[in-house]
């Protein structure tokens, strides 16, 4: 394969003869994505946090893509908290893993950040500070 792919070098092509002003569009660019992946030995795509872009007719496409994407050799994989119904609706099928933090884990890291900064003493006696640590830790729900 030469610096650009065949396929690539077409596209550019029929858009110069063409004329056209603006941008080939996002079936042509899937195609061209598509088929440099199948030249490739592995090629592995990260969306992550799919779940803060913007839902509806934004996200609509992408997740169209993705599962083009996910039919062709490539690896993907895709992260998102799971209150996103169309996200859930698309990707259902796709094999999933729940990622949480444990409370230990938060509140390590909840005492580091107040140990960081210097006031955190002057403002907040140690008993204010396992209160303050213990009400967040319970309420983060393992985020």
């Amino acid at each position: 394969m030469g610096l650009i792919p065949p396929y690539a070098s077409k596209l550019h092509r029929d858009f110069q003869q063409q004329k056209q002003l603006n941008v080939p569009g996002r079936a042509d660019m899937l195609k061209v994505l598509i088929e440099s992946i199948a030249d490739l030995s592995d090629t592995f795509i990260v969306i992550d946090a799919l779940d803060e872009s913007e839902g509806g007719r934004h996200r609509e496409p992408i997740l169209r893509m993705l599962n083009d994407l996910a039919a062709s050799s490539a690896h993907v994989l895709v992260t998102s908290r799971p209150h996103a119904k169309d996200i859930k609706d698309h990707l259902g099928s796709w094999p999933q893993m729940k990622i949480a933090a444990r409370r230990d884990d938060i509140d390590k890291f909840l005492r580091d950040e107040l140990a960081k900064n210097s006031n955190t003493t002057e403002i907040m006696d140690d008993e204010l500070i396992d209160k303050v640590i213990s009400e967040l830790t319970m309420k983060s729900a393992g985020m």
